[in-house]
């Protein structure tokens, strides 16, 4: 049982634990700061704890003053630090409690519906906004005054490398636009 016991605490660098018992400390406290959503403040209990993970990571992907909204990671890295509490807080038979006192033995909140549901939700949303990265397409007016700018350049040496670079960058887009069909 020991050597098992070995094993498990080196299926995890020393730096991934210290991130995720910071990332369930931070879920901890936020339930304290926001009781209204954990429903327990001093958690004792968790009453309806997929909720509040629901709600803890809605928070976390919520953009700044700026408009700009954090990356799936550091939703990834919040529910890795609740469920890795989970797994290594069981009772010894593999199924963790939800509560962190006399629980009732209801498993891994993080394989709830609602928890999963909400980082498809999330997942899906983030696909939505960060689809690829394209460069802007090249219209009509912007080949004329390419065009324009190449005939009446005096500068020959200067003409032939904006000619190049137009050239290059044309085949570029048709070979991104063949990609994509």
């Amino acid at each position: 049982m020991a050597f098992s016991q070995a094993m498990v605490d080196k299926r995890v660098t020393l730096n991934t634990k210290k991130e995720n018992n910071s990332n369930w400390s931070k879920f901890v406290s936020w339930c304290q700061d926001n009781p209204e959503y954990a429903h327990d403040p001093r958690l004792t209990r968790f009453a309806r704890l997929p909720e509040a993970i629901f709600c803890y990571v809605g928070q976390l992907m919520l953009p700044d003053d700026a408009g700009n909204s954090p990356s799936m990671n550091v939703a990834k890295k919040g529910r890795a630090g609740i469920s890795e509490f989970y797994k290594y807080n069981n009772n010894g038979y593999g199924t963790s409690s939800w509560s962190v006192k006399d629980g009732q033995g209801y498993g891994n909140p993080m394989t709830s519906p609602v928890v999963l549901g909400c980082f498809k939700g999330l997942q899906r949303g983030k696909k939505a906004t960060h689809v690829t990265r394209r460069a802007a397409p090249i219209t009509k007016p912007m080949l004329k005054t390419m065009y324009a700018f190449l005939d009446h350049s005096n500068d020959t040496s200067k003409s032939f490398t904006l000619w190049f670079k137009a050239v290059t960058l044309l085949s570029w887009y048709a070979c991104a636009i063949m990609s994509e069909v």
